[in-house]
């Protein structure tokens, strides 16, 4: 969520963050060191490759690209889970989240969370990248299928002999149980769905697929949007 706090905090906005893992906007040994002893040292060397190849190329690009300055300096980003969000009840107006639901492991919880500290006339817009689809697994090289399609990894490795692992951690959620979780816990205006990959399901691969129990929408649905307002719930 990094990027999204920093591109709201410079449109105005009075904008709060959370994630799991210290932000690295801009990264020094002493932040280094940190990020060492709070996440580990895969984490701290991931942050160390992914500044030096990645980070000031992408806030040189934004920078030309972006009207507005963006007050890294000034961001406010809290060390926190989003299943346990320690804010008061009905705190925000708008909460956003993208590529994120994915990677919890209590959604029901952050569910119910977001329903929690999400303000009666408030609104949350989440987007899900939902793990039986083709670029699912997270793997670099299927990431964007339509573009480039790889040949040593064959496609939906992810769900057959899952020969390449991501990893971070993915719930293997699939869209009905996130529709499920979403509706019982807020009130979901409109939902929208983006499909990729029916020119890599063959019907072998379908059959293989079906017999490990995921259909075809399971495997055609890359990603899932929820707009949702507050669920008011009768006492009882």
């Amino acid at each position: 969520m990094a990027r999204q706090t920093a591109l709201f905090a410079a449109d105005g906005a009075q904008v709060t963050g959370i994630d799991v893992e210290i932000p690295t906007y801009h990264l020094n040994p002493p932040l280094f060191f940190h990020v060492w002893q709070e996440n580990g040292f895969e984490r701290a060397f991931k942050s160390l490759v992914r500044h030096l190849l990645f980070d000031r190329g992408y806030r040189r690009k934004l920078a030309k690209l972006y009207p507005q300055p963006v007050p890294y300096a000034r961001l406010d980003t809290r060390l926190m889970s989003a299943s346990q969000i320690a804010f008061p009840d009905e705190t925000f107006d708008f909460i956003y989240s993208i590529w994120v639901f994915e990677h919890i492991e209590d959604v029901p919880a952050a569910v119910r969370e977001v329903n929690r500290v999400l303000k009666p006339s408030g609104a949350a817009a989440v987007f899900i990248h939902l793990f039986p689809s083709l670029s699912g697994g997270h793997n670099l090289a299927w990431l964007a299928p339509g573009e480039h399609q790889p040949r040593y990894i064959p496609a939906w490795d992810h769900l057959l002999d899952n020969r390449y692992p991501a990893n971070f951690y993915l719930n293997r959620l699939r869209l009905e149980d996130f529709r499920k979780i979403f509706y019982q816990h807020l009130n979901v205006l409109d939902e929208d769905t983006f499909e990729e990959g029916d020119d890599q399901l063959t019907p072998e691969r379908l059959e293989n697929l079906t017999k490990k129990g995921y259909t075809r929408q399971d495997l055609l649905t890359r990603s899932v949007t929820f707009i949702c307002r507050k669920l008011k719930r009768e006492l009882p």
